[in-house]
């Protein structure tokens, strides 16, 4: 699993006003535990602001149950001098012992040549 900052003040300005006018609604009451909840969404390369850190790494043919109950501290560094908007977290996953190699990310790093 990875970490990674994230300046993407457009996405955050549409999903804070969206609560304004649902379907000429004024739903602006939720927004506040709206914007608490996290977002699975997209995100593009270039909005990463900061070094990306991984913060977890297992092996599936050997994990034991024990070990997928984790904490860890780490620390990103910014590269770019403008606005933090959150963090990103994402995870690649890679099968090399299978007859025909299988991987798949949900980041944005890996290119697939398909």
């Amino acid at each position: 699993m990875h970490v990674a900052g994230i300046e993407d003040n457009a996405y955050k300005r549409n999903k804070s006003t969206f609560w304004e006018n649902v379907y000429d609604i004024n739903m602006d009451v939720l927004k506040p535990y709206v914007l608490k909840e996290p977002l699975i969404d997209y995100c593009e390369k270039r909005m990463i602001n900061t070094n990306v850190c991984n913060i977890f790494e297992i092996d599936l043919y050997t994990v034991k149950k024990e070990q997928l109950d984790f904490s860890k501290s780490y620390e990103i560094t910014f590269f770019r001098n403008d606005t933090f908007n959150g963090i990103v977290i994402w995870f690649d996953i890679f099968f090399d012992k299978l007859p025909y190699k299988v991987q798949f990310s949900t980041g944005m790093y890996i290119n697939y040549n398909i």
